[in-house]
């Protein structure tokens, strides 16, 4: 099962549990899945894709939602202020971070897990959605502090139109000399039938790609170097969730597929992996860590010291299938653990750098396809100091 937790921040520890927990705990909104979209509750809000079932439902519980708002915030403020008159200290910044139920996300719930961020002094909540791409107008603006998400168009044409969000960080990408962790996968018939071997066989194939995700550039990318056009194709949008269903019913022909859903449609034999992405995309900057404006202009300092947290869970997730690692993010993610120790853990850089080139090249395809407005410049799309300046702070304490 590949649900979870809307937050799997809430045991102890700062980011957990919270003031005024003896309180009847206030009502929850419905699980993302119930929605009809993903979505996650902060500050009071439910953000969500929208569709009508899901704003009748909204409807319906938001007064209750409201109600216990303003009841939290007639306990909490008033301690502040009591905290304020006596000189203790103040409550630790808050880092509201979206993310996605993926392994993609291992650094963040280990640094979690394991008090990372509680170190650098740090209040962090990580915030679950099924498309985190949903959550970029929060970000932008100001609504969440972090964002966790694969490279998407919608990113820089938030930055080309003057929105404050930068890239801050690595969040995998595709290393030649790494494991396989996303990949083209086709139906065993296709394979079978050597059709996938013959360029001018590929009319009419049936995919199953979102031209604004990075799946489409894989197989657009992919098809360019066997002299094919995308054009020849049937594409349509299918949620990762149905994509199993798909190869079963003969609806999908080939697809891209990341991990864990990768190794749980080959080792289920529905889908035969074709290309690994690594082979035709070496290096490619898959996943990116993004500030809005609430870090990258109000509190920079606990922008650096979120970093430092960040690269401490890089570092032991790049320990590799330790037992705790594994029990880590297998609770988070709720998937079976002998599945989180089977599939490929995407690479990622100890020094959270990022393949600034990769993207320039991104930009240029999406350009191309008319995905974006402009392609915009390195220095307006990545801000690198919040990264070197964590690694300063790694370094100054390992250096004592």
């Amino acid at each position: 099962m590949d649900e979870r937790r809307e937050s799997p921040g809430q045991a102890d520890g700062a980011g957990r549990h919270r003031e005024g927990e003896a309180l009847p705990a206030p009502p929850r909104p419905p699980r993302g899945e119930e929605l009809g979209g993903g979505g996650f509750a902060a500050e009071g809000q439910y953000f969500l894709k929208y569709d009508h079932s899901s704003y009748q439902q909204f409807r319906s519980w938001a007064p209750a939602v409201l109600f216990w708002a303003a009841v939290l915030c007639s306990i909490r403020f008033p301690a502040a202020a009591a905290a304020e008159r006596s000189g203790e200290e103040s409550a630790p910044p808050r880092v509201r971070v979206v993310i996605a139920p993926t392994l993609s996300y291992g650094p963040l719930w280990i640094a979690l897990e394991e008090g990372f961020f509680r170190d650098e002094g740090l209040d962090v909540e990580l915030l679950t959605m099924r498309r985190t791409a949903e959550a970029l107008p929060s970000l932008a603006a100001g609504e969440v502090e972090v964002l966790g998400s694969h490279i998407l168009p919608s990113h820089m044409n938030v930055i080309a139109r003057g929105g404050r969000v930068r890239i801050v960080a690595d969040k995998g990408h595709h290393d030649p000399d790494g494991c396989t962790s996303e990949a083209i996968v086709a139906a065993p018939s296709v394979i079978a039938s050597g059709r996938l071997d013959d360029p001018a066989r590929f009319e009419g194939l049936r995919v199953a790609t979102d031209k604004g995700m990075s799946g489409y550039f894989y197989i657009d990318t992919l098809l360019a170097t066997l002299g094919v056009s995308a054009e020849v194709l049937r594409t349509f949008d299918l949620p990762l969730s149905s994509k199993e269903a798909g190869f079963t019913n003969g609806a999908i022909d080939f697809s891209t597929a990341a991990e864990p859903w990768l190794t749980r449609l080959v080792r289920s034999g529905t889908a035969v992996k074709w290309k690994a992405v690594e082979d035709f995309v070496p290096g490619f900057q898959s996943g990116v860590i993004l500030y809005g404006p609430a870090l990258l202009d109000e509190d920079q300092g606990t922008g650096t010291r979120f970093l430092a947290g960040y690269l401490r869970g890089i570092r032991r997730y790049n320990e590799g299938k330790t037992d705790r690692n594994v029990e880590i993010i297998a609770e988070a993610t709720e998937l079976d653990p002998e599945l989180v120790r089977e599939a490929c853990w995407i690479s990622m850089r100890d020094d959270g750098e990022i393949d600034v080139e990769s993207l320039v090249g991104y930009q240029r395809w999406a350009l191309r396809e008319g995905l974006i407005d402009r392609a915009v410049a390195p220095e307006e799309f990545w801000d690198p100091s919040f990264v070197r300046g964590a690694n300063e702070i790694l370094r100054s304490r390992e250096a004592r």
